[in-house]
């Protein structure tokens, strides 16, 4: 994936350029912060708002998309959740016996 400049890419550039989700995760990082350090102006902050919540959203889709592929990639041959089963029978097992598990 191509890597843009966190401060260089405006409205629309994300559009060409496909950023990696560190690297938004990056820019987030230095949104949240001129934000909270209070000195913007009101539409500077809007401008920084907004493109925060882009980021958030890309962010989100990302994330969901690498939860699907390990979905996929955790199934056993007959398309169950083959980690999730284990854990949560464990778990139920543990709590049956009235003794916490620590």
């Amino acid at each position: 994936m191509k890597r843009t400049s966190p401060g260089g890419a405006g409205p629309g550039a994300g559009a060409e350029e496909t950023k990696s989700f560190e690297s938004m995760m990056e820019r987030l990082e230095v949104l949240v912060e001129k934000l909270e350090g209070g000195n913007l102006s009101l539409e500077d902050s809007i401008k920084s708002f907004e493109e925060g919540m882009g980021l958030v959203k890309q962010c989100s889709t990302v994330l969901q998309e690498a939860e699907q592929r390990i979905q996929k990639l955790t199934r056993d041959a007959e398309g169950k959740p083959a980690v999730e089963g284990s854990t949560r029978s464990r778990k139920t097992e543990d709590d049956a016996d009235g003794e916490l598990p620590f």
